[in-house]
């Protein structure tokens, strides 16, 4: 038969349970605010680098896609209530960016030196550019979801361990500028 303690213990550790799940729903509600907070402000980021991508002067255009994703970053740092430095986020964006290898990086540099060549390269240059950048950005942004999501911070960030990831959002984020670009025709 139980005593009064066991049966005290026993309804403690029903409340104590249900303290928890409710902690935990409360918990994914935040979390789940957050990364819709943070998915609208990679949304907005994109256009702004896209935009960044038209500067028609080589190199520019890459220093102003860094400002737009830096900004980026420092709002979504607040977000969720990381402490951000300037300094942080561009070794970050830089390290992210190396991931992609000499190859990818060329055609990058060379969508931004190609505007230099009159007319047609200036052209070519709009096109691509404004959709790398846009790219780059997405990617850039679902990695800080899910670091942050899981409790990371700017010093933390290991780079190699989001390399695979940051390479498969740059591919989604290829599509999803492509298929705005068709839709803007």
């Amino acid at each position: 038969m139980p005593t009064q303690k066991t049966q005290s213990s026993a309804q403690a550790g029903k409340v104590e349970t249900k303290e928890k799940k409710e902690e935990t729903l409360a918990t994914r509600k935040q979390s789940s605010a957050r990364q819709e907070e943070a998915e609208k402000l990679i949304t907005h980021h994109m256009g702004w680098s896209a935009l960044a991508g038209f500067v028609p002067v080589p190199i520019y255009d890459f220093a102003a896609v860094t400002g737009s994703q830096l900004h980026m970053l420092k709002k979504m740092s607040e977000i969720y209530d990381v402490p951000f430095r300037d300094e942080a986020g561009k070794k970050i964006i830089a390290a992210l960016i190396s991931t992609l290898g000499a190859a990818a990086i060329g055609k990058a540099l060379a969508a931004s030196l190609i505007k230099s060549i009159p007319v047609i390269g200036t052209a070519t240059g709009l096109l691509l550019m404004p959709a790398l950048a846009s790219a780059s950005t997405y990617a850039l942004g679902h990695v800080f979801i899910k670091h942050f999501e899981t409790g990371g911070n700017l010093l933390d960030l290991d780079v190699n361990k989001m390399e695979t990831f940051f390479k498969e959002k740059l591919q989604e984020g290829k599509k999803i500028a492509s298929d705005l670009q068709a839709k803007s025709k």
